[in-house]
């Protein structure tokens, strides 16, 4: 998409490849939660393998397929790292704010949850609430790429973290269900409407020489904060209260937001 997709139009590209995904966390929570109240923990983890089998055969078959074709055009040579030892300073500089995000999605996808249980609902009482934060998300995936496109990236991007991170602050202060689905629904409209937001930001800054090495580093940067959520939030959880979770994933999503307006800054018009 990076390769073929003008910058002036990447957004909405990039918005609706986010928007796909978000199908998936719509259907699947309360699914699973559904299933695991019927037939148990055990059966469900099995059943989702199964699913995650049906979704890896498809992707194998392409792959075969592709390999079959001429193979594109190798954009530079030599192992990644010595790709990217030139550009090490702009990737790191450019790839903390998008890893903080990354980190404050994973946790978010694990505090609710839990919170969720804490409140003593069923399984299937949580999976509708994450649901409907997903569904929210799912509906406002078009909103982030017009107005990336039409306005610049950063247009997009602090208003979706910040109502993320507010929508965070909201869930660590509330003591009911109602409280909880409110909160997972501003979450989740925070979340669409940055859909496809990081991928656009990615696309943007890699050099076109070296753009399938640069984004190979952005997105391992990125992966690194998704190794982080889960940890800020039982870390927080067990040293000051699971509500406590909450919150810290909002300090994270305020100082990404940070990084993006004044380190990174506007992204749509560069040009290498």
């Amino acid at each position: 998409v990076a390769r073929t997709v003008e910058g002036q139009l990447r957004g909405r590209a990039m918005s609706v490849m986010g928007g796909i995904s978000r199908l998936g966390f719509f259907i699947g929570p309360p699914l699973g939660g559904v299933l695991t109240d019927q037939i148990g923990f055990r059966a469900t983890f099995a059943i989702t393998g199964l699913v995650f089998i049906c979704g890896a055969i498809p992707i194998a078959l392409l792959g075969h397929e592709r390999r079959t074709r001429e193979a594109a055009p190798v954009e530079s040579e030599g192992r990644l790292l010595e790709t990217l030892r030139p550009y090490w300073r702009h990737l790191a500089r450019s790839s903390v704010g998008p890893a903080l995000i990354i980190a404050a999605r994973r946790g978010r996808l694990i505090v609710i949850p839990l919170i969720a249980d804490d409140l003593g609902l069923s399984a299937t009482a949580v999976g509708l609430i994450v649901a409907v934060g997903t569904g929210a998300d799912l509906l406002l995936f078009p909103v982030s790429g017009y107005v990336m496109d039409r306005f610049g990236r950063l247009y997009a991007t602090i208003p979706a973290f910040g109502m993320m991170a507010v929508g965070l602050l909201i869930l660590g202060t509330v003591d009911s269900a109602a409280g909880v689905t409110l909160a997972g629904a501003v979450i989740g409209v925070g979340n669409g409407m940055s859909a496809g937001t990081l991928l656009t930001l990615g696309s943007d800054l890699a050099p076109p020489d070296i753009r399938a090495a640069f984004l190979a580093g952005f997105g391992s940067l990125q992966d690194l904060g998704g190794v982080l959520g889960p940890i800020i939030v039982g870390w927080s959880a067990d040293a000051i209260g699971l509500e406590a979770s909450a919150i810290a994933l909002a300090v994270v999503l305020f100082a990404a937001i940070f990084h993006l307006a004044f380190v990174v800054g506007e992204t749509r018009d560069i040009t290498h």
